[in-house]
């Protein structure tokens, strides 16, 4: 299903307890960025399982900006528990050369900054990493069982 601005997909994830083997039904919302579509997306908050906030690892011009958001969503109380999954993406098609391979952002150096933008109270209250992914079609595989392992882990399935 796609709407202006939303992709929406959903997944099964099979996921192992115990002795029993389980699946979880998992609905994904591509919600995107713009400043058009960012006020439906408290509409999508009721019923969230964790969220996933995707950060391009070339863009240091606006990562201040990208987590003081992800923090303003966050005080919302329907997200007060749901975990978050921050990932940092960089594409096939994305060659930095050599002046600006240094200028990639890192994990630590984006949960520093996200944890400064979250009240002390706050960042105590829920479950959060950093992660990043290379997204392209030799590593498809690795980023997306990377992702998996990170939803089962943050969601404890």
């Amino acid at each position: 299903m796609s709407l202006i601005g939303y992709n929406v997909e959903t997944i099964k994830m099979r996921c192992h307890h115990l002795c029993h083997r389980q699946y979880h039904k998992i609905t994904l919302w591509d919600c995107g960025g713009e400043s058009s579509v960012r006020t439906l997306w408290p509409y999508h908050y009721s019923n969230t399982s964790l969220l996933l906030w995707v950060i391009n690892v070339h863009d240091h011009a606006r990562l201040d900006t990208n987590l003081q958001l992800l923090s303003q969503i966050l005080t919302n109380l329907s997200l007060s528990q749901v975990p978050v999954l921050i990932v940092l993406y960089k594409t096939a098609f994305e060659k930095p050369d050599e002046d600006t391979k240094h200028d990639l952002l890192t994990n630590l150096e984006v949960a520093f900054r996200f944890l400064a933008t979250l009240s002390n109270s706050r960042a105590s209250t829920f479950k959060w990493q950093v992660i990043n992914v290379t997204l392209n079609e030799n590593d498809a595989h690795t980023d997306l069982k990377k992702i998996r392992q990170c939803f089962k882990e943050l969601m404890e399935l």
